[in-house]
């Protein structure tokens, strides 16, 4: 996949989970997946 592609697909399932489970907190953990641009994209 597409690094960018890929971006996208983390940033909907972040915002899919936090809108089925608005109580909880969510930890992001990329396993050294994302450069520093790419997280500030995400």
């Amino acid at each position: 996949m597409e690094r960018r592609e890929g971006l996208r697909r983390d940033i909907e399932v972040t915002r899919r989970v936090r809108e089925e489970f608005p109580d909880c907190l969510i930890l992001v953990d990329a396993n050294d997946g994302y450069t520093p641009e790419l997280f500030i994209d995400y």
